[in-house]
């Protein structure tokens, strides 16, 4: 029979535990900055150590906080869903934005991205992957206004056609040489011609997206991959082509209806240039762009 006597006993045992287990517990609260809760009872779970952005480490044989990507490692993307899972009024647009960025990340087509074959070989024209059309050129004309024209002029006649090129130590190419033309050719072996590399639309992306480099390693001209995409790089090839057609072939082979309107133009560009020449030395100005104040400069 139990006793009212032993369940005192047993009570009094659970208390005296319970108040060791928070003395210990209280403990564990020693030298926190504040007495007020909530209390840190495993601080390394809440605060865990982390390495911040350029900062050094010991932890690290190389002392780099900043881990470099494991070899063999690829990119998926930044999205953890797919087409299928996003409900959008739109889904082909969905699919393509998300299938073009994970391509970004890839990079895998190196026709596209590269401007090169399998074999590492500048591409002939422009892939097929890369549909040319009006907008695209559009998008290249206004990208080479920003990042070429200044050099080569925004005819792209070179030399003394832009603000900058005129101030260079050497001529700056213009793209209506012959060496740039679709289809270029140079002297080859044995008195045969191959195709020159200069005229071949990977070499000119390559050119834009990477800069070039003499033989002694010195930069000749800057890259500009780093402000704008492949797309629009295709697109200022795209662009470098059409400049070059412009002064293909005779006014005739322009559809009447369209004659009158370039013979307008041809008329009033005369009229600007001799304008020009009478005020002195003066770099080119797109139709439909100012150019640049001497206040901006």
């Amino acid at each position: 029979m139990v006793t009212a006597h032993s369940n005192l006993r047993t009570l009094t045992a659970a208390g005296l535990i319970g108040l060791v287990a928070l003395g210990g517990a209280m403990a564990g609260c020693r030298g926190e900055r504040s007495d007020k809760p909530p209390r840190q009872f495993l601080p390394d779970m809440d605060d865990s150590p982390k390495f911040k952005p350029q900062t050094q480490t010991d932890f690290f044989e190389d002392g780099r906080a900043m881990r470099p990507r494991v070899p063999g490692t690829v990119a998926f993307g930044a999205f953890s869903s797919t087409s299928d899972e996003v409900a959008t009024p739109d889904d082909s647009a969905v699919d393509q934005y998300l299938s073009r960025h994970r391509a970004d990340l890839l990079r895998d087509d190196t026709a596209f991205y590269q401007g090169k074959d399998a074999s590492g070989a500048y591409i002939a024209r422009i892939p097929s992957s890369v549909q040319v059309t009006t907008q695209l050129i559009e998008a290249g004309r206004k990208q080479f206004n920003i990042s070429c024209a200044s050099c080569h002029g925004y005819d792209g006649a070179g030399g003394a056609s832009g603000t900058v090129g005129r101030q260079w130590a050497y001529p700056v190419p213009g793209f209506y040489d012959p060496k740039y033309a679709l289809g270029a050719t140079e002297p080859g072996p044995n008195g045969s011609t191959v195709p020159a590399k200069t005229g071949l639309d990977g070499y000119l992306f390559d050119v834009i997206r990477n800069g070039v480099w003499d033989a002694a390693g010195a930069n000749k001209m800057p890259g500009y991959g780093y402000a704008m995409s492949e797309e629009v790089s295709w697109g200022i090839v795209a662009y470098m082509r059409t400049l070059q057609a412009t002064r293909q072939g005779s006014l005739d082979e322009v559809p009447g209806e369209r004659r009158g309107e370039l013979e307008r133009i041809r008329a009033a560009a005369a009229q600007q240039q001799a304008a020009g020449a009478a005020a002195g030395p003066a770099g080119s100005t797109p139709a439909g762009d100012k150019a640049p104040s001497k206040e901006g400069k």
